[in-house]
């Protein structure tokens, strides 16, 4: 793992596209110069995202339950 990887905890939520179905997650903080990033396997979209706007964006059970409150910190 890079040295810039901080774990943040084991997260679980309904999946976002499998109804019935459940996600375990276990979340990182990265820090890197990157800006453009390519969504990969069960990663349907890449988008950026600024909590204290007003998009209307359809985020997952995990990001709307669990991330966006690790934001706010």
């Amino acid at each position: 793992m890079p040295p810039s990887t901080i774990p943040l905890g084991r997260f679980t939520d309904l999946a976002a596209n499998e109804p019935g179905h459940m996600l375990i997650a276990d979340m990182f903080r990265v820090s890197t110069e990157e800006t453009h990033f390519l969504p990969a396997a069960e990663i349907e979209e890449v988008i950026w995202f600024e909590p204290s706007s007003n998009q209307l964006v359809q985020l997952a059970p995990l990001t709307k339950n669990h991330i966006l409150s690790m934001l706010e910190r």
